[in-house]
């Protein structure tokens, strides 16, 4: 017990599932607006977004019934963290 909170190791729900949808949700936004931002941001920056866009964009075509299913479950895990958020209202982890 700590600063009133019962200190365990927990895995949130669907963890690898969230960071996958979450990165091709993400690639759609980057890669329509890296190009308005590439003179702005630091070298190091654009190759680090482009890199991102290499691992999800093939995966990602963007058209509207795929997109429209990623928001899909999306929705649904959102669920899933409500309720877990119930129980473990702090989330401490590695950055």
């Amino acid at each position: 017990m700590s600063s009133g909170y019962q200190i365990e190791e927990i895995c949130p729900p669907e963890l690898p599932l969230i960071n996958e949808l979450w990165g091709l949700l993400l690639s759609k936004d980057i890669a329509a607006l890296l190009h308005q931002v590439d003179g702005v941001l630091s070298d190091d920056a654009t190759w680090m977004l482009k890199d991102f866009l290499d691992i999800y964009q093939p995966n990602n075509q963007g058209n509207q019934s795929a997109m429209a299913v990623l928001h899909a479950e999306r929705s649904s895990l959102r669920g899933l963290w409500s309720e877990f958020f119930l129980e473990y209202p702090a989330i401490v982890g590695p950055v």
